[in-house]
């Protein structure tokens, strides 16, 4: 079944099961190149490490954005378009962002949790996904990461 030329857009969609192992794959590539380029990054711009993790979040999104406009499976599937997706939450932890504010937190998870849920009824097959309405699930996931327990 995965040798067949299938993607999440086409019509039998739902006749493949095993379609969603592409973003397994896409995870682990992830898992494994970020501690490495937070590595790198730190030891080789010490004061600006964080401005270059920014910085390749920042270019990986654009390269999403440019990507869906030609190509919307290419940008789907391609990892450097979804890496900053995964390096929202990995700039929140480098960061240790956290609200210690009990009533903050509780409306910060809130407003991700009412946000995720409204992607779930406006973003359809229509979309252009992942341009910039992955902003809004992957925003709103970092609410919720950052509002904590």
């Amino acid at each position: 079944m995965l040798t067949y030329n299938k993607g999440y857009f086409d019509s039998d969609i739902k006749s493949n099961p095993l379609l969603h192992l592409w973003s397994l794959g896409v995870e682990e590539q992830f898992y494994i190149i970020w501690p490495c380029v937070i590595s790198l990054t730190v030891n080789l711009f010490k004061k600006s490490g964080f401005k270059v993790l920014l910085g390749f979040t920042i270019l990986s999104f654009l390269l999403g954005l440019v990507c869906v406009y030609y190509d919307a499976k290419f940008a789907f599937y391609f990892p450097l378009c979804r890496f900053w997706e995964m390096a929202i939450g990995g700039i929140i932890a480098y960061k240790n962002l956290e609200i210690s504010n009990t009533v903050g937190r509780n409306l910060l998870s809130a407003l991700g949790i009412i946000a995720i849920l409204t992607t779930v009824w406006i973003i359809d097959e229509e979309s252009l996904f992942p341009g910039y309405w992955a902003l809004v699930p992957t925003l709103s996931a970092g609410c919720i990461i950052i509002a904590g327990n």
